[in-house]
């Protein structure tokens, strides 16, 4: 089963779990729904750090790096509204930002880092893009932008070193601290398996090329709505 596929599967787990399953919670906890959203936001804690490898593998293969960017700078702008109906319940949230926007923050200091020579402005880049994404709250914010630079400028160990410890970090967060650590280390090692086993060569999604990346706001935008009009 391709990387992508995983991705988006663990993705959707965890968004329903986060904009359908927790509003039901607010009205009235059960057992069913606290164990199911439990389940599915553990499993969902993969699919960042699987967006983060795609998305330094897409860069590698990719023949242009600023479209590559450009691209995903177009996607955090379709994605606002969807991200903010589905996490908040409102077509418009200013105070946190859909996850498109820290990738796009992380791939264009990569490539303006790669195409800089003087060594202090390359440092300011690579600084700034994690600022960035810490001032606009944006979906893993500086955590996740330092993720992304470990995919570009990491050995594949430092790449799954990385990926593992924001799993750990967002499984502690449900759980706390004590009782998540086997669980956090069973995930993260799923992680490193499935980024391990990557073969190096560019996979498609069936169908379109756009499919993988339109996923996340189409599925943001039928969460969100059904959040609105059913919950």
């Amino acid at each position: 089963m391709q990387l992508k596929y995983i991705a988006m599967v663990c993705m959707l787990l965890d968004h329903v779990a986060d904009g359908i399953i927790l509003p039901l919670m607010k009205a009235g906890v059960t057992d069913a729904l606290l164990q199911y959203y439990l389940c599915t936001r553990t499993i969902g804690r993969i699919a960042f750090p699987l967006y983060c490898f795609l998305t330094a593998q897409g860069v590698r293969h990719s023949h242009d790096t600023k479209q590559y960017a450009v691209s995903l700078w177009g996607f955090a702008l379709l994605s606002e509204i969807p991200f903010d109906l589905a996490a908040f319940g409102y077509p418009f949230w200013p105070h946190s930002q859909n996850v498109y926007l820290t990738l796009a923050l992380a791939v264009t200091a990569y490539w303006l880092a790669i195409n800089v020579k003087n060594p202090f402005m390359k440092g300011m880049v690579l600084l700034a893009s994690p600022a960035v994404a810490g001032l606009l709250n944006t979906d893993y914010g500086i955590i996740g932008v330092l993720a992304l630079y470990a995919c570009f400028f990491g050995n594949p160990w430092t790449q799954a070193a990385a990926g593992a410890g924001v799993i750990f970090l967002g499984v502690c967060r449900l759980y706390g601290v004590g009782s998540a650590c086997l669980l956090g280390l069973a995930i993260s090692g799923i992680y490193i398996y499935l980024i391990r086993s990557y073969n190096g060569k560019r996979g498609k999604v069936h169908g379109n090329k756009y499919l993988y990346y339109a996923f996340y706001p189409v599925h943001l935008l039928v969460i969100g709505l059904f959040r609105i009009f059913f919950i």
